[in-house]
């Protein structure tokens, strides 16, 4: 999982993160995760957005 720094920052700013994490835990089973600053596609870029990759 790639979540936008913004969103970690806001969560951690609020006291979520590890809630967050906990329950992308529960939904996700293991997982890795980290944050990012953004995603790029040609010129355009994105920011707060998350990719999940997901292998069965």
């Amino acid at each position: 999982m790639v979540n936008c720094l913004a969103r970690t920052l806001l969560f951690t700013g609020d006291g979520y993160v590890d809630q967050f994490a906990r329950s992308m835990g529960t939904v996700l089973g293991n997982y890795v995760g980290f944050g990012g600053y953004g995603e790029q596609l040609r010129e355009q870029h994105f920011n707060q957005t998350m990719i999940l990759a997901v292998f069965e």
